[in-house]
């Protein structure tokens, strides 16, 4: 019994590795890059908002691989899209490189950002294949222990690469981990069988789609989720400038911050592992939020005042580390009270928060690189709209442990 219990730990945590690596392209595709916007601007001779178009192009794609991948992956499988976008994935990323101008950098980072989409959906919809309920939540947290290495190590790698070479040999190290994911997903057994497939028409994922927005449960836990990301999305396109522009510190120091905050990213979702047998998981959520408002208040006090940098980054860490929480969590009970395909319902989850996302992601540069402002209007603006839903819908909802 030992060991086979040993052997069934083996598999799982090589699973959780796989998994985990596929859904760390997101932070890589976006994160590795932050260091190097201010080169961009320079080398591009263009400016920051144009720049932070091309995160916006990334997030879109990301947005969208995961509505159109998600859903086929029901009616035709994980594996067979899961190779092909891997494929792309690396190559967008070597034209990524080469690209001449701005506006071709922001095309191919849209494609780029739609593979990296498309296999972080079929990551999490791999998950939901395999796990449910707290057995899902436990799984998730564990996927974001290697998921969340992903936001650490990419703007120190990204850091270093300024350091000693260009900005676009960070591309080239992301067509390499296209190139790896490719091989290392070979190995991945189908998880979804012909017989759990959803009839082969497109018209059954509108279906899907429609039925996932009627249920009001899975909308609230969309929107929560999608507010929080907002946060971490401004967060992304506007912390290079802020702290670089504003507070004056150096690439590799902003490279230490940003991995800060990746580890909080990792000890909230750990802690959620930890609490998921002790509270219920709505109440995980409610805490999640609550520990980001604060993270947010303060944030705006120390800009307000242009405290000390030590002060802005305990600020960051408050308003950062806790998505991991609010994510896990929200994902978990959404997948548990929708009924549709698992593929669908992530790709929905992931849809929202990534166009959320590419809509701020420039609005936090309009009034330039020396400007937090922007950045603090749309921070307050999504943390008290979250707390309201939270406080006027969420709190009258039952949410327990099986979502309903």
């Amino acid at each position: 019994m030992n060991h086979s219990q040993s052997t069934q730990s083996k598999v799982q945590w090589k699973l959780v590795v796989v998994l985990g690596l596929l859904a760390a392209f997101r932070p890589l595709s976006l994160d590795m890059y932050l260091p190097a916007l201010p080169h961009v601007v320079d080398d591009y001779q263009t400016t920051p908002s144009s720049v932070q178009l091309s995160l916006t192009a990334c997030m879109i794609g990301l947005a969208v691989g995961q509505l159109f991948i998600g859903p086929l992956t029901d009616i035709v499988g994980r594996k067979k899209p899961l190779l092909i976008v891997l494929a792309v994935y690396a190559l967008m990323s070597l034209l990524s490189a080469v690209a001449p101008t701005i506006n071709w950098l922001i095309l191919i980072r849209f494609f780029q950002g739609f593979a990296g989409g498309a296999g972080a959906v079929i990551a999490r919809a791999i998950s939901a294949d395999l796990y449910k309920g707290k057995a899902l939540t436990k799984f998730m947290s564990m996927l974001m222990l290697v998921n969340g290495l992903a936001p650490i190590l990419a703007p120190i790698i990204g850091g270093i690469i300024l350091r000693f070479s260009v900005w676009q040999t960070v591309f080239y190290i992301l067509a390499g981990y296209g190139i790896l994911m490719f091989l290392l997903s070979t190995m991945l057994k189908e998880s979804l069988p012909k017989t759990s497939r959803q009839n082969a028409r497109i018209s059954s994922i509108f279906i899907d789609f429609k039925a996932l927005l009627s249920n009001r449960k899975f909308v609230v836990l969309l929107v929560l989720q999608s507010l929080t990301y907002g946060v971490l999305f401004s967060y992304i396109a506007g912390s290079p400038f802020i702290t670089q522009k504003i507070y004056r510190i150096s690439p590799q120091q902003f490279s230490l911050m940003f991995a800060v905050n990746g580890i909080g990213l990792i000890l909230f979702s750990q802690f959620t592992a930890r609490l998921v047998d002790r509270m219920p998981e709505g109440a995980i959520l409610k805490l999640g939020q609550n520990i980001q408002f604060i993270g947010m208040i303060a944030t705006v006090i120390v800009l307000m005042f242009h405290m000390p940098v030590w002060l802005l980054f305990s600020a960051l860490f408050l308003l950062i580390a806790p998505v991991s929480m609010i994510g896990t969590t929200g994902f978990s009970l959404a997948m548990q009270v929708q009924r549709q395909g698992a593929g669908s319902a992530a790709a929905l989850l992931g849809l929202v928060q990534f166009l959320i996302g590419g809509a701020l992601s420039p609005l936090v540069g309009v009034m330039g690189e020396a400007s937090f402002i922007p950045f603090l209007i749309i921070i307050i603006a999504l943390s008290i709209i979250a707390q309201l839903l939270r406080i006027v819908v969420l709190n009258r909802m039952t949410l327990t442990d099986n979502g309903h």
